[in-house]
C-alpha cells in the first residue's frame, strides 16, 4: 500500500513537470509563429511598396491569399496569447477561491478555465494552419514572380 502511494506521488510530480514543459513549449511555439508572421507581413508590405514588384494573374491571387492568411495568423497568435493569459488569471482565481473554500465559485471558474483552454488550443492550431498555408502560397507566388531570375 505504501509503495502505491509513493508511485502515485512520483507520477503526480512527473505529470506536473511535463505539464510545465508543455506550457512552455506552447508559449514558445505561439511566440515563434507570431514573430515570424509579423516579420513576413513586414516583408510583404515592403515588397508591395517596391516599384519592380508587380504580380499578375495567378501570382497576384496566391500572393493576396498568402498575405491575408499571414495576417490572420498574426491575429490567431494574438488571440491565443490573450486566451492563455485569461486562462492563467482564472487559474489564480480558482486557487484563491479554493483556499477560501468557495466551491460554487470555484466550479464556475473551472468551467471557464476549460473554455479558455480549448479556445487556446483551437487558436494555436488555426495559427499553425494559416501560417503554413500562407507560407506555401507565398513561396508559390514568389517563385512564379521571380522564376526567371532564379533559374
Amino acid at each position: 500500500m505504501m509503495e502505491n502511494k509513493s508511485q502515485q506521488i512520483g507520477s503526480n510530480e512527473r505529470f506536473i513537470r511535463w505539464q510545465g514543459v508543455l506550457r512552455e513549449q506552447v508559449t514558445f511555439l505561439n511566440n515563434l509563429l507570431l514573430t515570424l508572421s509579423i516579420a513576413i507581413l513586414g516583408f510583404l508590405i515592403i515588397a508591395l511598396n517596391n516599384q519592380n514588384f508587380k504580380p499578375k494573374g495567378c501570382e497576384k491571387v496566391t500572393f493576396s491569399f498568402g498575405f491575408i492568411l499571414i495576417f490572420l495568423s498574426v491575429f490567431m497568435g494574438l488571440f491565443a496569447g490573450i486566451s492563455r493569459l485569461s486562462d492563467f488569471r482564472l487559474t489564480l482565481q480558482k486557487i484563491k477561491t479554493s483556499l477560501d473554500k468557495d466551491f460554487k465559485e470555484s466550479a464556475i471558474i473551472k468551467m471557464w478555465m476549460e473554455v479558455y483552454g480549448k479556445l487556446t488550443w483551437t487558436l494555436l492550431v488555426l495559427q499553425i494552419g494559416t501560417f503554413i498555408l500562407a507560407l506555401i502560397l507565398l513561396v508559390i507566388s514568389f517563385y512564379s514572380i521571380f522564376c526567371d531570375k532564379l533559374l
